[in-house]
């Protein structure tokens, strides 16, 4: 039987990627970690992105549903509107793809405009589009 963590090992297991951390948020509490898996969500903490699957669907099963969920989707949706390095707006477009799926249409429709304005200023072309078709479907 697992026992809840720590705020401290709690910030280990999820900097590391660990399922314990999955676990306590949906055995014991969102609230109380909120904020740090929050800053996981706007801040990839992969050690090696490259080579570390991403951790999008993961950190979405822990506030998907949750009180704590308009919170996360206004931060994301913000976030995912400015942020300028890839490796965190990937996992933003990841995430909004998976919310726009759910249901929610500002990440969906947030998602759309990343794309449109990396299009358009001849940006990262890239960014996002996996997601968008994901979302949306090609055609």
């Amino acid at each position: 039987m697992m026992h809840p963590l720590t705020t401290e090992s709690f910030a280990t297991a999820l900097r590391e990627g660990r399922g314990r951390a999955l676990w306590h948020v949906r055995q014991v509490s969102l609230a109380a970690v909120a904020d740090a898996v929050l800053a996981a969500c706007l801040h990839n903490q992969a050690y090696d992105p490259q080579c570390e699957s991403s951790r999008a669907r993961w950190l979405f099963g822990m506030f998907q549903g949750t009180a704590e969920y308009a919170t996360f989707s206004s931060a994301i949706v913000a976030a995912l509107e400015q942020e300028t390095d890839t490796t965190d707006a990937k996992q933003l477009c990841e995430l909004a793809a998976l919310m726009g799926k759910a249901g929610d249409h500002k990440a969906g429709d947030a998602l759309r405009k990343r794309v449109l304005r990396e299009t358009e200023n001849g940006g990262e072309l890239w960014l996002g589009s996996a997601e968008l078709v994901a979302l949306d479907g090609a055609s």
